[in-house]
């Protein structure tokens, strides 16, 4: 059963042959892999080709260069467009993947043909120093009351809390491996990542349209790779949620912003609304006031939404009236 990689770049150069490496080393070998290069600026599309040429043959790799950036979304879905596999992993050049992630997960999903989507365990990487670590990057997303979306275990030690196989609510887009059948099954006008978002939490909106057509989200705690992000912070420091926004550029928060917006808007029932409504309510307001004072560039994400409301109405009311779980299989993973 081959496996289709889409490994994304822009501006990633200094990852790429660490990450290519850590592809053509699988211990799985019924691959295909397409490099698809964002258009970036950092020389990144003739290196990595230039590299490959002389390590490996190939034709084990297509490449694709972007004459623009198109943004996680798009740019995956003409991969998954073109691709012959019956599963695809969506990659970030920034992770190392060890040798059995591809046949771990692949073990998981052959025993349950119901699995839309599952990820391995994500660590952080030192990459200045080529560091692999035990401290956790992601284990899978959560959502909170709020209806905040976190990364489970992020920047906690390995510990037997994550040594475990389960449900979860999302995959993080990092290293994702989707089943095709199921991105079939969701796509609306022929897009599986909804390329409204362009970037950003469109992982999440994807996992939780798997959920709504009744396929499930799985976590493996044998399944390892390792990513250089070390902005993410814990279920319940808000001071490191804006410290990360800090560092971040005005485009990237305007994003997640909106993104969080549209994903709440096109997903979630309206009773589950009115259950959480409090502590939605209380969580929104308090991001406004701080994007109000501290960012104010960004409350154009409010006029993006607004342009964005017919169609993503469109695609909500197509969800919700196909959709195969009540409101209360989504309540079972709000912490």
């Amino acid at each position: 059963m081959t496996v289709t990689i889409s490994l994304l770049n822009y501006n990633k150069k200094k990852y790429l042959t660490y990450c290519l490496d850590s592809i053509l080393e699988q211990s799985y070998q019924d691959i295909e892999i397409f490099f698809v290069d964002n258009n970036s600026t950092d020389n990144s599309f003739e290196y990595l080709k230039s590299y490959a040429e002389h390590k490996y043959p190939l034709s084990k790799i297509r490449f694709i260069r972007n004459q623009k950036n198109l943004g996680y979304s798009k740019a995956h879905n003409e991969v998954i467009k073109q691709s012959n596999g019956k599963f695809v992993l969506c990659l970030n050049p920034d992770i190392i993947l060890d040798k059995d992630y591809i046949k771990n997960c692949l073990e998981i999903l052959n025993q349950n043909p119901k699995i839309g989507a599952i990820t391995g365990k994500l660590f952080k990487w030192k990459f200045s120093q080529n560091k692999q670590t035990n401290i956790i990057d992601s284990c899978g997303h959560r959502i909170l009351k709020t209806h905040r979306i976190t990364e489970w275990g992020s920047n906690q030690k390995n510990s037997q809390e994550f040594e475990t196989i389960k449900k979860i609510f999302s995959v993080s887009g990092a290293a994702p491996i989707y089943r095709k059948e199921a991105l079939e099954n969701i796509k609306y006008n022929n897009e599986y990542f909804d390329e409204s978002f362009f970037a950003y939490k469109e992982d999440i909106d994807l996992s939780w349209r798997l959920l709504h057509a009744g396929w499930e989200i799985w976590f493996d705690h044998k399944s390892h790779a390792w990513h250089d992000r070390w902005e993410t912070g814990t279920e319940n420091s808000t001071l490191k949620v804006i410290k990360q926004r800090n560092k971040k550029t005005d485009f990237i928060n305007k994003l997640s912003y909106r993104n969080h917006l549209l994903l709440l808007y096109k997903n979630e029932f309206a009773s589950n609304f009115l259950i959480y409504f409090p502590w939605i309510f209380f969580y929104e307001l308090g991001k406004f006031f701080y994007t109000l004072f501290h960012e104010p560039k960004n409350l154009s994400a409010i006029i993006d939404l607004f342009k964005l409301c017919k169609l993503t109405k469109a695609k909500r009311n197509a969800i919700i009236k196909n959709s195969k779980i009540k409101p209360k299989d989504i309540r079972k993973y709000i912490h």
